[in-house]
């Protein structure tokens, strides 16, 4: 659960720290924005509600972010507490095995111990993923609650038509309500006052600002530490009123300026009332919107023409990620900055190395040696992980790579490059794999996709390959056999048994990344336009609630009527399921051949025998 926290938070960070250079930018352009309607600059707070929601955007050499000579947009790495540098005292420390208190733990961050200072940072990092939910669960909990008073104050209210009700408890005008936004005036408006405010907010709702307002609030609230998203919430709220005010001026007349702004002045808000609930808004910002009035001139054709044109430029700029690869624009040249090695992992690796070689001196075997010292072996896999390969092998372009040291850093690199590793033969000295090593390169493959023509065997594949996705990336292949499908209602029930796994293909050879088969109640809701969606996935559990599992989903899918003689057919396939195992290894070749891959080896580990390469055949 900590670990959830601190991943959700970090992406929230990142997409903060990203929105925050769109708010300076659309703050800089809302000053060359003061002479023209205000709908320009509101629209541009869009930009910023993208960017604060959305963890991912497309690529494009015309991202303004290019500037930033940045290849990628993640400014704090899920890894982030790896990647800073303690200023340690320069010498050397032993990994410890185990620490036994918390002096000693103390003493390790004193000394400079990179370990425990991570491990101290990855608390602290906790500790503000938490500070920072408890603050959104708060200003959740206060919207609803204020949100609550709010429709208390307003259950005296009479109807003047279907949409407008006049309050004795309010002081200002506002619209309240998300389904069915409704507007709330104070009593005793004047008749011409009536007509105005009823119209600025009958444009609120033609506009859906009712919706855009909570949303934008929600999304404060998920960034509520960032002290620039409480200054666009407050900006863009004052850009929707006085473009709405120019709305009503083009709708309504130019010479209802100062009638309006009369209205304006004496519905002066009351922001204990209406600021209290960020469901509910007001006329706020008076002074300013009264000026923008006075001020407002309908704008010529070729200005709105040019304001649409230059909104679309800055939007795609600021909406685009840099692009990854290098590329050329304008004469400009913007490469991708190659991977640096943390001076912390540089320790890491080191004193891991220097703790490794330290004992058992009386012995030559390399083995020996990471056998009797298999914490600080691990260490460098489990915190240095591609920034300590990378670093190993920088070590072996740069000929620190001999005798015990060169074995030890061999081993450690061939484990950490799994299958990336082309080099097979095993009696190489450290200098001669490094020779011939060429590392196989990643051959991104999309998921399998089912080309028969039943349509309920394809919505099946679809669900089960989102099911079986690995997160380590790579590629899902499945295998099904199908009982049978029950329909009932708008429900269809569809019972299975499912072989998935995940591959990596690297150049030609090809890893299996984990596989399962399991028996599984997939359980859809009709749509009126004849397509399904995905509402229950049941499978069957592991160890004694097998059999009751399987049992207990072997039912209709809206009565819940016990379907006679289902498990029973179930329990018997998975006694011998040699059929999906075969049919999983006719997918993986069809798409193999569909992706034009030929001549791919699978490579296989085996109970303590040598693993292999076995070239797949193509004569299905």
């Amino acid at each position: 659960m900590g670990a959830l926290l601190k991943d959700l938070f970090l992406n929230v960070l990142n997409m903060s720290i990203t929105a925050s250079y769109v708010i300076l930018f659309v703050l800089l352009a809302r000053l060359f924005l003061k002479k023209v309607p205000k709908i320009f600059s509101y629209s541009l707070w869009a930009v910023v509600l993208f960017r604060l929601v959305c963890p991912f955007s497309f690529s494009s050499v015309f991202s303004f972010f290019s500037l930033l000579k940045r290849s990628g947009m993640e400014f704090i790495p899920g890894d982030f507490s790896l990647f800073t540098n303690p200023q340690g005292n320069g010498g050397t420390y032993v990994i410890p095995k185990q620490s036994t208190s918390s002096l000693t733990d103390v003493n390790q961050i004193i000394s400079g111990n990179p370990i425990a200072i991570t491990n101290l940072k990855e608390k602290a990092l906790f500790i503000i993923s938490l500070i920072w939910a408890l603050g959104l669960l708060s200003l959740i909990i206060y919207s609803i609650v204020s949100y609550v008073l709010l429709k208390r104050k307003i259950n005296t209210a009479m109807p003047l038509d279907s949409k407008v009700y006049e309050c004795e408890n309010i002081t200002s005008p506002f619209v309240l309500g998300i389904i069915k936004p409704m507007i709330y005036l104070p009593m005793a408006l004047q008749e011409n006052q009536r007509d105005y405010i009823i119209k600025h907010e009958e444009i609120h709702i033609k506009r859906l600002d009712y919706l855009v307002k909570p949303f934008a609030f929600l999304v404060l609230c998920i960034h509520w530490l960032n002290p620039l998203v409480w200054i666009s919430f407050l900006l863009m709220n004052k850009d929707m009123e006085m473009s709405c005010d120019e709305h009503v001026l083009k709708e309504m007349g130019m010479d209802i300026k100062k009638a309006y702004s009369s209205s304006l002045l004496s519905l002066a808000v009351d922001r204990k009332i209406i600021g209290a609930s960020p469901l509910a808004f007001g006329e706020s910002n008076t002074k300013s919107r009264i000026k923008n009035v006075l001020n407002y001139r309908k704008p010529a054709f070729w200005v709105v023409v040019l304001g649409v044109l230059v909104i679309c430029i800055i939007s795609v700029g600021l909406m685009a990620n840099p692009r990854k690869d290098t590329a050329e624009f304008v004469g400009v040249k913007i490469e991708e900055k190659k991977p640096e090695i943390s001076s912390e992992i540089a320790a890491i690796v080191e004193d891991s190395l220097t703790s490794i070689m330290s004992s058992p001196l009386e012995s030559s075997n390399p083995e020996d040696y990471i056998k009797a010292n298999q914490n600080a072996y691990e260490n460098i896999i489990k915190y240095g992980s591609e920034e300590a390969l990378t670093y190993m092998l920088s070590q072996f372009r740069e000929g620190n790579a001999e005798g015990l040291r060169g074995q030890i850093m061999m081993r450690l690199c061939k484990e950490l490059l799994g299958q990336r590793n082309n080099v097979i033969d095993d009696t190489l000295s450290p200098e001669e794999w490094f020779s011939q090593l060429s590392i196989r390169q990643e051959i991104e493959m999309p998921d399998f996709v089912y080309s028969g023509d039943d349509p309920i065997e394809r919505l099946v594949y679809d669900t089960e390959v989102q099911k079986h996705r690995s997160s380590r990336g790579g590629f899902t292949i499945v295998a099904l056999h199908i009982f049978g499908s029950y329909e009932e209602g708008n429900k269809l029930k569809v019972f299975v048994t499912t072989y998935g796994s995940s591959y990596i293909l690297y150049d030609k050879t090809l890893e299996q990344d984990g596989g399962s088969i399991i028996p599984a109640a997939i359980t859809y809701t009709k749509n009126l336009d004849g397509s399904y969606t995905l509402e229950k996935y049941e499978q069957a559990k592991d160890g004694t609630y097998f059999g009751s599992s399987i049992r207990e989903f072997c039912v209709m899918p809206s009565s819940g009527k016990k379907i006679s003689g289902l498990s029973e057919k179930i329990f018997s396939h998975y006694g011998d399921y040699e059929d999906i195992i075969k049919l999983e290894h006719e997918n993986l070749i069809k798409h193999l051949k569909v992706n034009n891959q030929n001549g791919v080896s699978l490579y296989q580990k085996r109970y303590k025998e040598p693993a292999e390469l076995v070239p797949l055949t193509y004569d299905i």
